[in-house]
């Protein structure tokens, strides 16, 4: 393993590394046996949800070296990029060295006035050892643990790295995803008595539980045992949904979103981040309501922050989610807490 320590972390966070090849504002898609020349350059930059969150709280000060991250190092040059440039941010990395693959790759395509289209191939990723990752667990100390499946070697034994996590008596955060096609429908269902909160879009809650109304989505993630659903709905806010109540919180109207590439993991990175500054790794039902209404305001910031620049983590810096906060007590006077 690649790392100094393996104690005293605050956070521990398991998903892909992969890179982003970016195609922005193209005029158009090239037709067959055509080249279009785009105005912008085609651009590289670094992924991953356990990357992503751990960089971003980095940039926002948190000390690098209580940040650790689980993933593959490829064989490749996508993997020496990857890894060179996560070394930079002073994390601890607990990566699987894979040979014969290179990591994974998403390729971008935006065109003006059109949404994104995303290609992605797992890489590397696909073959992520649920006995390493269960051994780093079992090696390490850490209060928070993050984890995004779906695309990966560990999708399929979740319930026995739930397990090993819930032995560390840590909080653990499922960050839900379109899985990949060859994954079994519904296979997150069975393991979400075991988490602790969830984070997902309306799309990503339907399609894990087969629902066509993402209310009965959001009721099928309760029932199966999610304690706290952390809700993102882009340019329509975002809510914190638990069985007995909700609160709903509207966006920050005056961002120039540039990328949302990487919204969703900034976003959660300014949950952990809250957590980290409350002491608080238990229950967050338990938070008094104004505390969790500030803590969901900063995530939206620091998720917005993300789309200021593209890429997954450029945008991310303490004096952008600063700036960004300075409407935080318009957003207080406007976030709704139902009871049900």
């Amino acid at each position: 393993m690649n790392q100094t320590t393996k104690n005293n972390l605050k956070i521990l966070g398991c998903g892909t590394m992969m890179v982003d090849i970016f195609l922005r504002d193209l005029e158009k898609i090239a037709e067959p046996e055509t080249v279009v020349y785009p105005e912008k350059p085609i651009e590289i930059f670094l992924g991953g949800h356990a990357i992503d969150f751990g960089i971003d709280l980095a940039r926002l000060g948190m000390d690098p070296s209580e940040i650790g991250v689980i993933g593959v190092k490829g064989e490749g040059i996508v993997g020496e990029y990857l890894a060179r440039e996560v070394a930079k941010y002073g994390l601890q990395t607990f990566f699987q060295e894979i040979k014969g693959i290179d990591n994974g790759k998403n390729v971008v395509i935006n065109v003006k006035g059109e949404g994104r289209r995303l290609h992605m191939h797992p890489g590397a990723n696909w073959f992520l050892d649920p006995e390493w990752v269960k051994q780093v667990v079992r090696e390490s100390s850490f209060k928070i643990f993050s984890i995004r499946p779906g695309y990966s070697g560990v999708d399929l034994h979740l319930r026995e790295i739930f397990e090993e996590v819930k032995k560390k008596n840590a909080f653990l955060l499922l960050d839900i995803m379109k899985p990949h096609p060859e994954r079994p429908p519904l296979f997150l269902l069975p393991d979400l008595e075991l988490v602790d909160a969830i984070h997902c879009n309306e799309k990503e809650a339907m399609v894990n539980t087969d629902k066509e109304d993402p209310e009965e989505a959001l009721k099928e993630l309760l029932v199966r045992g999610g304690k706290v659903i952390f809700l993102t709905k882009g340019e329509k806010g975002a809510e914190i949904i638990t069985e007995n109540f909700r609160i709903s919180q509207p966006s920050f109207q005056k961002i120039e979103a540039v990328d949302a590439t990487g919204c969703g993991d900034a976003f959660c990175a300014g949950v952990y981040y809250k957590m980290v500054e409350y002491n608080h790794f238990g229950d967050l039902r338990r938070l008094p309501v104004d505390k969790l209404k500030e803590l969901l305001v900063f995530a939206q910031a620091v998720g917005a922050s993300a789309a200021t620049a593209p890429g997954c983590v450029e945008g991310v810096s303490k004096e952008t989610v600063d700036k960004i906060l300075n409407e935080s007590k318009e957003i207080f006077k406007k976030t709704k807490v139902r009871k049900k």
